[in-house]
């Protein structure tokens, strides 16, 4: 390390290292770490004598961490400690069985680098990650910095001591490291969003894998991830034990990405546009666990976070540069690169999506409604949902649109203000818009892709059917509008014409798989559809592998369907306080994430 940041009480082994020591007592933490001797902090010891047996005692102690190294790593050094129990309900973000289970392997050692540029607060940043302790051990700006902790990747070796430190431009990735990391661009990424699909020339999936690279805590709960889809998905028989494994070592990783994202928001001021992205995709890996896990857990905390940061990208995205005064500048000025414009880009397209999509679960309007005409609007968007999860900006607009008056309807209902002309009139406005919209959807239907799996995405995507994906949201926009102006009635007539041409479309679809890729339509419309029609719904998320553990709110959808069902059955109402479907979710003490 430089020596302007080196310690000058630190301990002696510290000290004798040109290492930057915690000074804990009796014993810094640092050499804990490396396993090796702290000498303490009383005085100067004798062979500290600026001559041979300095020299002599420097190397005796970088043999000994090259010992421990080797001690550590062991003969399976390359398997990970963080896989994955797919996102069953089981596996819960919040972490509460994370103390249940032990890592199969013991703590290792982590080397690495950081990335070029990076400054003070990715530092600190990193250090904040529970159980990856970083301690920076390079002099250049590329920094390497060593990863003690619970998450057992593979390592590397770097040489002690000044003038031999051996640099590395990238992470040096295991075998086994790199299968889990392949397995996650290939199936796990295109399981959690299904309609996206890149072309090339738009840059692909590369951003991904480079964000990955350089951001450690999203790194490790991707081959968590990765590890723990293989284990359910690809060995479904395999061991309980196994499978207690990688819930465990899951949880170690979340925890990693929580801790990060809660010390950048104890950072004063907004950080740098390096941080705010590498921050905004940790918090959107967390809301997608959440859906992957069932979509039941906390997920609006994560969603109250996210929207400060995206807020903070509305203008670079809708101005003609790139560029905004609001982040801390760690180069010339902040344009944006394209690698980092294609990256906002699809972080601020999720959360608008989720955002629009689960007012019906929250029962509110978009916190961020007031930016969607810039956002999505236009004939040129910023940002294309359809891109992303299928549907059409315009029809999202409106469904936000749906959500705000369903909001303020409900609010003019508590304080005795509601007025009914104006309801009605907000209302027709919206329905007009809505028919437009559907009248513009080709009629062409493309052909029927090749899917060799129930769950893996790798050699097609949805994105092919995106007017299925956008037809279906329009439909289900009116049914939730009808349901907004006239009550939860299935009989009423606006409600039947819309559901009967959903259920239409529905039997249309050539590929039962799509409806992973209509969780929010089949919520919508299945819950006014008719006795006759209610099998349709489950049969159809039966056939496109929904069962009680899997992956998505697949089940818990089935879940709200049937209470829907039951008490239209046995009429049995509830008081509309939060909206329908948030009340109806309320009444079985939960809210789904339709991700």
């Amino acid at each position: 390390m430089a020596g302007g940041s080196r310690s000058r009480s630190g301990c002696w082994t510290c000290r004798l290292r040109r290492k930057k020591c915690d000074e804990r007592r009796p014993g810094c933490e640092t050499c804990e770490k490396l396993g090796i001797s702290c000498h303490g902090y009383a005085n100067r010891p004798d062979w500290m004598d600026g001559g041979e047996q300095e020299k002599a005692k420097s190397a005796e102690v970088r043999r000994d961490i090259k010992s421990a190294t080797r001690r550590d790593a062991g003969p399976t050094a390359s398997q990970p400690s963080a896989s994955v129990h797919e996102p069953s309900p089981r596996v819960s973000p919040t972490l509460e069985n994370a103390t249940h289970h032990e890592p199969r392997h013991s703590p290792q050692e982590i080397s690495t680098t950081l990335p070029t540029g990076t400054n003070q607060s990715d530092r600190q940043l990193l250090n904040s990650m529970l159980g990856l302790n970083v301690v920076l051990v390079g002099a250049s700006s590329s920094g390497s910095y060593r990863s003690n902790g619970a998450q057992g990747f593979g390592r590397t070796q770097t040489s002690e001591g000044s003038g031999d430190i051996e640099q590395r431009q990238m992470p040096v990735i295991k075998e086994r490291d790199a299968s889990l990391l392949m397995y996650y661009m290939d199936c796990v990424f295109p399981m959690q969003f299904k309609m996206y699909n890149p072309a090339p020339a738009e840059g692909g999936r590369g951003w991904l894998l480079s964000l990955l690279l350089r951001t450690p805590p999203l790194y490790y709960m991707s081959l968590a991830l990765a590890a723990h889809c293989m284990e359910v998905l690809e060995i479904p028989n395999g061991s309980d034990e196994s499978k207690g494994v990688t819930s465990a070592q899951l949880a170690s990783a979340l925890q990693n990405l929580q801790q990060y994202i809660t010390m950048f928001n104890e950072q004063p001021g907004p950080g740098s546009l390096e941080e705010n992205i590498k921050v905004l995709v940790c918090i959107m890996q967390m809301i997608g666990f959440v859906g992957f896990a069932g979509g039941t857990e906390n997920w609006q905390v994560h969603m109250k976070g996210a929207s400060t940061i995206v807020s903070r990208f509305t203008d670079i995205l809708c101005s003609s540069n790139s560029t905004s005064h609001l982040f801390e500048s760690n180069r010339s000025g902040t344009v944006m690169s394209v690698e980092e414009l294609i990256t906002v880009k699809f972080l601020v397209s999720i959360f608008s999506w989720i955002e629009i999509a689960n007012s019906v679960s929250s029962g509110s309007s978009p916190t961020l409604g007031y930016i969607h005409d810039r956002l999505l609007g236009g004939q040129d968007p910023p940002i294309r949902l359809d891109k992303v999860m299928g549907c059409d900006n315009t029809v999202m607009i409106l469904i936000a649109k749906i959500g705000a008056l369903d909001e303020w309807k409900r609010d003019a209902q508590a304080t005795g203000k509601l007025s009914m002309m104006e309801l009605v009139t907000r209302a027709s406005s919206i329905e007009k818009e809505l028919m437009l919209a559907l009248s513009g959807i080709p009629g062409g239907r493309p052909p029927s892709a090749d899917f060799r799996s129930l769950y893996g995405l790798s050699r097609a995507t949805l994105s092919v059917y995106f007017d299925y994906v956008t037809e279906a949201y329009t439909l289900s926009a009116l049914v939730y509008l009808h349901v907004v102006v006239s009550g939860p009635h299935a009989e009423l007539q606006e409600i039947r014409n819309n559901v009967s041409q959903s259920v239409e479309l529905f039997r249309r679809l050539p590929e039962p798989i799509i409806a992973r890729a209509l969780y929010w339509p089949i919520l919508v419309t299945g819950s006014m559809a008719l006795p006759e029609e209610e099998n349709l719904f489950k049969e159809m998320l039966a056939e496109s592998g929904v069962k009680p553990i899997f992956v998505g709110p697949g089940w818990n959808i089935i879940k709200i369907l049937e209470e829907c069902w039951r008490r239209r059955r046995t009429n049995d109402p509830l008081p509309v306080k939060e909206g329908y479907w948030a009340d109806i979710m309320s009444s079985l003490d939960t809210t789904v994430l339709l991700l």
